[in-house]
């Protein structure tokens, strides 16, 4: 949450999205709940993944999100 700067209700109404067009899946175990990419996805949507990959990797906000993602990952 603190990375991309939203709420937890933004997140998760993004991720049940997510979950409602298969594009990941979840599992819960307690009160967590861990996502992942689906088969779908990383089989028939990496091509897409990549291009918005490649073609944001100049893009200001990209490289700012990547550095909050670091500094909590090193937390």
């Amino acid at each position: 949450m603190d990375t991309l700067a939203l709420s937890q209700s933004v997140i998760s109404r993004h991720l049940a999205y997510l979950r409602n067009n298969d594009i990941v899946v979840a599992r819960r175990e307690g009160v967590w709940m861990y996502y992942q990419l689906s088969n779908y996805a990383q089989s028939e949507l990496m091509p897409l993944f990549n291009f918005i990959q490649n073609s944001s990797a100049n893009s200001k906000k990209v490289q700012a999100d990547l550095a909050n993602v670091s500094k909590v990952n090193s937390c």
